[in-house]
């Protein structure tokens, strides 16, 4: 009898693990269905805000041509080109939801993409550490992946306050079976990990549920806001990899991004 309630008790926990796994599945299948529908939309806007920014680059740089340094709209003109490169920017973000930003796939060394992008937040009040390994080299596109860098960092700066601070770590990791099972489409083998965490507020696991789904933001209604951790998500998949969130409020949030090692 003892030994039947034990299989009984193995069987029912099988069965669980079963069920939790389907509502795994399920709960990828309607993210994958809403990205697919958010990028169908999302290709539509990046091709007409391309036709217009083509005039705004363009009559701007013959302004910039013609016009001297100390002309007194010269600082305008400036404010009209940095205006348009940060739309030209949000093109990039919105043709990364779509499938019309193809990866083109070649190895790389993940350290020089990051600290390409870390370099972008000098003058930033905020305090960067960092501690990167010797890693192998990944096989994808440096340019999506430094997107997605940016993304998460982005995430972080939003958190922290004055003076808070972000380290990020890049090191070699074996994922098993059962991450890899519930965090597809990631495969077991070597992977490179960039942790980046912040000091921030944190999020309410309410909050961290919803963070990789498009459009969903806590912040003020503003231009892209709620596209970046969507579009982390998205491209990470298309290297075969995924983003992970922990987060504890008022301590702070780490994000990981896995990617598959290029093996020797």
């Amino acid at each position: 009898m003892s030994d039947q309630k034990c299989v009984a008790l193995t069987d029912c926990g099988d069965v669980s693990e079963t069920e939790s796994y389907i509502r795994q599945l399920e709960k990828e299948l309607t993210q994958a269905q809403k990205l697919e529908e958010i990028g169908m939309v999302a290709g539509v806007v990046a091709h007409d805000l391309n036709n217009i920014l083509t005039p705004i680059f363009g009559y701007s740089t013959i302004l910039k041509r013609d016009m001297d340094k100390d002309h007194p709209l010269a600082k305008a003109v400036g404010v009209i080109e940095k205006s348009a490169e940060r739309a030209a920017l949000l093109v990039g973000k919105l043709l990364g939801c779509s499938r019309q930003l193809e990866a083109v796939k070649t190895p790389f060394a993940v350290a020089k993409t990051l600290d390409a992008v870390l370099d972008s937040l000098n003058g930033k009040a905020v305090t960067l550490e960092k501690r990167f390994a010797d890693v192998p080299l990944v096989l994808g596109d440096a340019h999506q992946i430094a997107m997605v860098i940016r993304a998460v960092i982005d995430n972080a700066l939003e958190a922290i306050e004055t003076g808070g601070k972000i380290a990020v770590a890049v090191d070699t990791v074996d994922l098993d079976d059962v991450f890899c099972k519930h965090h597809p489409p990631t495969k077991p083998g070597v992977h490179v990990c960039i942790a980046i965490v912040d000091d921030g507020h944190g999020m309410l696991p309410e909050v961290m549920a919803r963070a990789f789904e498009p459009f969903f933001s806590t912040k003020t209604i503003e231009l892209c806001a709620g596209i970046g951790l969507t579009l982390a998500h998205t491209i990470t998949r298309k290297h075969c990899g995924c983003v992970t969130l922990e987060s504890v409020p008022g301590k702070g949030t780490t994000a990981k991004i896995y990617l598959p090692a290029i093996k020797d």
